[in-house]
C-alpha cells in the first residue's frame, strides 16, 4: 500500500472561486480591473471596475453572479472606445472650482460615466478629478477637461458628507 495525498477540497464559494469561475468570461470580454468579491452561502458576486488607458473607471462596472454551476448572470456596459483628446485642467484648478472643500482632500484622475453628455444623448466616459478624504471617502468630483472645450461649463458635483447626507458645494466666486 502506498501513501497518497488526501483529495483536494474544492470550495464552492468565496472570492477565489468567484474569480476562477468568471475568468473565462473576463478573458473573452477582454476586461480587467479592480475586483471586489461579495460571497454568501449559495452564490457570490464579483464586481469589476475596468481600467481604460491605465485609468480607473466609475459607472461602467461589470457585475457577475456565480453559483454552484458557474456564472449565473453578468451585467455591465460594453467596453468603450477612445474618442477625441482634449487638454485637461490641473487638479488644483478643478479643486478651486468646487468652492468649499475640506483642506485634506487628495485627488486622482479617473474616467466617469456621463449620461446624455452629448447633443445626441450618448453616454460617454469623461476624464474627472476625484477628490478623496484621508479615509478614502470620495468628497467630490470635477470634470478634468479644460472648460474651454466644453459646450456648457462643468458644475461641481454633489459633495458627499457623513451619514449618507449630501449637499451641493457653494459655487466658487470669480
Amino acid at each position: 500500500m502506498c501513501a497518497t495525498d488526501p483529495p483536494a477540497v474544492t470550495p464552492t464559494s468565496g472570492p477565489a472561486v468567484t474569480t476562477l469561475s468568471a475568468a473565462s468570461l473576463l478573458t473573452a470580454l477582454g476586461v480587467s480591473g479592480d475586483e471586489q468579491s461579495f460571497p454568501d452561502q449559495l452564490r457570490s458576486f464579483l464586481t469589476i471596475s475596468p481600467k481604460l488607458a491605465g485609468l480607473p473607471t466609475q459607472g461602467i462596472d461589470l457585475n457577475i453572479e456565480v453559483d454552484a454551476h458557474g456564472v449565473a448572470t453578468a451585467t455591465g456596459h460594453s467596453t468603450p472606445t477612445a474618442g477625441h483628446e482634449y487638454p485637461l485642467r490641473t487638479a488644483k484648478a478643478a479643486f478651486h472650482s468646487l468652492g468649499t472643500m475640506p483642506p485634506t482632500a487628495g485627488a486622482y484622475l479617473a474616467l466617469t460615466i456621463q449620461s446624455n453628455a452629448t447633443s445626441a444623448g450618448a453616454t460617454i466616459l469623461v476624464p474627472t478629478w476625484v477628490f478623496t478624504l484621508e479615509d478614502g471617502t470620495v468628497a467630490a468630483t470635477a470634470i478634468a477637461v479644460d472648460p474651454a472645450y466644453l459646450s456648457t461649463p462643468p458644475g461641481p458635483s454633489i459633495l458627499v458628507t457623513g451619514g449618507g447626507a449630501s449637499r451641493a458645494p457653494k459655487p466658487a466666486s470669480s
